[in-house]
């Protein structure tokens, strides 16, 4: 994907509507992205207008605060976040206060390259489903498996995964984040946010993935 970096940004950053792509791409590990590392634990965020975080697994009472990278094998996708081994992934998606935040769409694709099984929920803060796919859906090895919205919310968006969240990982997940009742905008990526997302450090030590 290319990135406009140039007059884009300026436009961006002037507009009252910002949006964006997270397709895991660029320096969003504490530096570049190798197999399996954590990712940047506020990647997406917007200063000012938008918190993005993410949990390993949810089901766990303690879990790491980011998810990991991997590059290749999931339906062709290139740079994909997953989660837990058996868990259930989440990024959570706040506004600031006078936004709301909308999901447009996001893609989930199957390690390796083989179709698997799994289930996803688009949900609100308190957890109330917008939406809920089946349980067992298979997810195509062939292709990326596309979720499609609109979901609006101004009290935050989660969107979560499982119960394998280690062979299906998300990608692409495609969102803007405006004053609450005003029109969307066509996304950018999500790297274009990263000097204004105010990233932290890489968190936790990498861990050895073990494939079966």
């Amino acid at each position: 994907m290319k990135h406009f970096a140039g007059a884009a940004v300026a436009l961006v950053l002037a507009a009252p509507v910002s949006a964006a792509t997270l397709d895991f791409s660029g320096d969003i590990c504490g530096g570049p992205c190798i197999n399996n590392a954590p990712i940047d634990s506020t990647y997406g965020s917007i200063l000012g207008q938008l918190a993005v975080s993410y949990t390993f697994n949810v089901n766990t009472a303690t879990s790491d605060a980011f998810l990991r990278w991997y590059g290749p094998d999931y339906s062709g996708l290139t740079g994909v976040a997953y989660g837990a081994n058996g868990g259930r992934p989440e990024i959570l998606f706040t506004p600031a206060a006078g936004y709301e935040v909308t999901i447009r769409s996001f893609q989930l694709g199957a390690w390796p390259n083989q179709n698997r099984t799994t289930q996803v929920s688009v949900l609100d803060r308190d957890g109330n489903a917008l939406f809920a796919s089946p349980a067992g859906i298979t997810i195509s090895g062939t292709a990326p498996t596309t979720f499609s919205g609109p979901w609006t919310r101004s009290d935050g968006l989660r969107i979560q995964w499982g119960p394998d969240g280690f062979n299906v990982g998300i990608d692409n997940i495609v969102f803007s984040v405006q004053p609450t009742g005003t029109t969307n905008v066509i996304p950018l990526p999500a790297s274009l946010w990263l000097l204004g997302g105010g990233l932290v450090a890489l968190l936790g030590a990498g861990r050895t993935r073990r494939r079966a």
